[in-house]
C-alpha cells in the first residue's frame, strides 16, 4: 500500500472523528487514548505536508487532554510553522506555571517550550527574549547542536564575542571531527586575543584535516601573535607542504619572511601568491612592489 491511499483512508476517518470529537466523553471513550489517536492523525497530516488538518488534530487533542505537554507542544509548533504567532503563545502560556517542574522532571520538554518561546520572541523582534529562550533551552539540552547554531548566529548579530565564542566551543566538543568547527573556534579566539587557546584550537584543527588552508593560516596568525616568528614560519611552511597551491599560505609565509628582513624570501613566497590567485589581489600586488623596493635600498 502507498503511502497515498492510507493518506485518504486516515482524511475520511478524521472527517468522522471532527464531528464526534466532543461527544467521546458521553461515549465513555477515555480522553488521554482518544487524544493519542488525533496525535497521530496529526502526525501523519504533518508528514503529508498538510499543516491545516494538523492544527485541527492537535487543538481538539489538547481539548480532550489538557494536561499533556506534547501535545499542546507539538499544536503550538504547528500553529508557528503556519504563522500563528499569538495562537501559538496562548498555546504555551497555560504551561507557564508548570514549567519549573518541567525543568526537573521534563527536561526536554522543558527545553522544547523555550526553544518555541524563543522562536516567538525572534518573530517579535525581541532579539533579547529570544537568546534568553535559547540559552535556557541550551541549558535543558546541552546536546542539541541546533540550539548552539541558533545562539551562534543570534550572539554574532548581538556583536557579543564572548557568547559566540561559548556555543561554537560546546558545538565544537559536540562534533569533534568537524574542522570548521574547531577552525571558527580559534577564528573566535583571535578575535579576542586569546592567542594562546587559539594556537591549541588550529593546531586540533590541522591533525583532523591538514589539508584545510584556513587551520594553518589561523595557526600561522595566532603564533606571529604571540612573536614567535620561526614558529609560525614552520607551521606555514608544513602547510604549504600539504596544500601547495594554497595563495592565501604562500602570501601569510611572505609576511613573516618580510617582518624577518628576508626580503629575497619574502619576494618569492609572494610572487608565487600571485600566481596562484587568479583574480589578483591589490594587496598582494603593494606587498611585492614593497619588497622589491626595500631590496634596492
Amino acid at each position: 500500500m502507498t503511502s497515498r491511499p492510507l493518506w485518504v483512508l486516515l482524511a475520511s476517518l478524521s472527517l468522522v472523528l471532527t464531528t464526534r470529537v466532543h461527544s467521546l466523553h458521553a461515549q465513555q471513550q477515555d480522553p488521554p487514548a482518544a487524544a493519542l489517536t488525533l496525535f497521530h492523525l496529526a502526525d501523519e497530516a504533518r508528514y503529508q505536508g498538510d499543516l491545516n488538518t494538523a492544527e485541527v488534530w492537535l487543538r481538539h487533542a489538547v481539548e480532550l487532554d489538557p494536561e499533556a505537554v506534547t501535545l499542546r507542544l507539538e499544536w503550538a509548533a504547528v500553529l508557528l510553522q503556519l504563522d500563528r504567532l499569538e495562537p501559538a503563545a496562548d498555546a504555551l502560556s497555560e504551561l507557564s506555571n508548570k514549567i519549573r517542574d518541567l525543568e526537573s522532571s521534563e527536561p526536554g520538554q522543558a527545553a522544547s517550550f523555550y526553544r518555541l518561546q524563543a522562536i516567538i520572541a525572534s518573530h517579535r523582534g525581541d532579539h533579547d527574549a529570544a537568546i534568553d529562550g535559547y540559552e535556557q533551552a541550551a541549558r535543558l539540552a546541552p546536546r542539541d547542536i541546533r540550539l548552539r547554531f541558533q545562539l551562534i548566529g543570534l550572539h554574532r548579530a548581538r556583536g557579543s564575542s564572548a557568547g559566540t565564542l561559548a556555543h561554537l566551543k560546546a558545538a565544537a566538543d559536540l562534533r569533534p571531527q568537524s574542522v570548521e568547527l574547531r577552525v571558527e573556534v580559534g577564528r573566535a579566539l583571535l578575535a579576542l586575543e586569546q592567542w594562546s587557546e587559539a594556537e591549541h584550537n588550529f593546531r586540533t584543527a590541522v591533525t583532523i584535516d591538514a589539508r584545510h588552508a584556513s587551520a594553518w593560516e589561523g595557526l600561522g596568525r595566532a603564533l606571529v601573535e604571540q612573536g614567535r616568528l620561526a614558529a609560525g614560519e614552520e607551521v606555514l611552511v608544513t602547510g604549504i607542504t600539504a596544500i601547495p597551491e594554497s595563495g592565501v599560505l604562500h602570501e601569510q609565509l611572505g609576511d613573516i619572511l618580510y617582518e624577518q628582513r628576508r626580503l629575497e624570501a619574502a619576494l618569492r613566497a609572494y610572487r608565487r601568491a600571485a600566481e596562484l590567485t587568479p583574480a589578483g589581489s591589490t594587496d598582494l600586488e603593494a606587498k611585492i612592489d614593497r619588497a622589491e623596493a626595500a631590496l634596492t635600498e
